[in-house]
């Protein structure tokens, strides 16, 4: 009789236990992405790539390398590395709903920090350093979205720029190479962010591609500020001697100084070149057309005729007229 419960109460034990749980197979981490997420919740960004047991972080700046046991995740976008950290939060603590804002905005997901910032104050509606900081997020995203549309109208109502002369190449890389550096140094300050006047400038960096629209612009805001027939007079040499806008000390120290002998130099060489080409009518660096301006393009000095000289481009009698006008 036991034996027979005993084996009845065996089969309903086997019968009545769980199958065991499947064993859980190990995630393996990312090869490659744009975001690193390191273990002091600070990223870094870049093509990466894990490469045994480290990263390999590709920038504009050059390569960086990070071993593996410095990092938490390597994510996709940096929206996903919020969706991680956010997935490591507790939801129900408005302090850490705030170290999850204070990330959002230091890595430029406002989006996101206004939602964190939102469910911190409703965890919390009496809070007032949320609450502040709520509407200061909101004031922001505002004037950022402000700001999209007054460029989109902006740039839907640009025109190409013009040149109010022709500039012979020589003159044109002089200014790309050597004077719109000085203007960068020196006036962008002012000028490049509405509070120099009508002499406006535009922002460049270096030299590439999309930076010729801006130089173009620069160079017809000069060119606006060089007297042709006195070169010596122009108001674009003047201003960079003199105090102006409200500035502590002039521009430029003084008239001996290299940089402005650079100015001066390439004001004359400008109005020089002009001059020559009304006169022989030579083809420019820039030629306007009905789809604005022209980029760049190297052009043939003047051909020697059979009995003539090559053109001088400093030719006394041309130098003597723009820079000697009562002799």
């Amino acid at each position: 009789m036991n034996t027979l419960f005993l084996l009845s109460f065996s089969l309903v034990a086997l019968l009545g236990a769980e199958e065991p749980a499947p064993a859980s197979v190990p995630v393996k981490p990312a090869i490659k992405g744009k975001v690193l997420l390191l273990e002091n919740d600070r990223v870094l960004e870049g093509d990466i790539e894990l490469v045994g047991d480290r990263y390999k972080i590709k920038r504009t700046i050059g390569e960086t390398w990070l071993p593996t046991n410095n990092v938490v995740k390597l994510c996709p976008s940096m929206d996903d590395a919020y969706m991680f950290l956010r997935s490591r939060t507790n939801l129900d603590d408005a302090d850490e709903r705030l170290k999850l804002v204070s990330w959002c905005v230091r890595y430029g997901l406002k989006e996101r920090a206004l939602e964190e910032a939102t469910a911190a104050v409703q965890l919390r509606p009496e809070h007032s350093p949320s609450v502040r900081l709520l509407t200061h997020l909101k004031a922001s995203i505002e004037q950022d979205q402000f700001r999209k549309e007054i460029n989109t109208v902006v740039q839907a109502e640009e025109v190409p720029t013009v040149l109010p002369i022709e500039v012979a190449n020589d003159s044109l890389s002089m200014f790309a190479t050597r004077i719109q550096p000085i203007l960068m140094n020196t006036c962008a300050t002012c000028h490049s962010t509405g509070k120099g006047g009508n002499f406006k400038l535009q922002r460049v960096y270096g030299l590439s591609k999309p930076n010729q629209k801006n130089l173009q612009q620069n160079l017809a805001a000069v060119l606006s500020q060089v007297n042709l027939q006195q070169p010596d007079n122009s108001p674009f040499l003047g201003k960079a001697l003199t105090l102006h806008g409200g500035a502590n000390k002039a521009p430029i120290k003084g008239r001996e100084s290299e940089t402005y002998k650079l100015l001066e130099d390439w004001v004359r060489m400008t109005t020089v070149r002009h001059a020559i080409a009304q006169v022989d009518n030579s083809p420019s660096a820039f030629a306007e057309d009905k789809g604005g301006v022209k980029p760049m393009k190297p052009t043939a000095g003047p051909k020697e005729k059979e009995g003539e000289k090559e053109a001088n481009p400093f030719d006394p009698e041309v130098f003597n007229k723009l820079f000697n006008p009562a002799k």
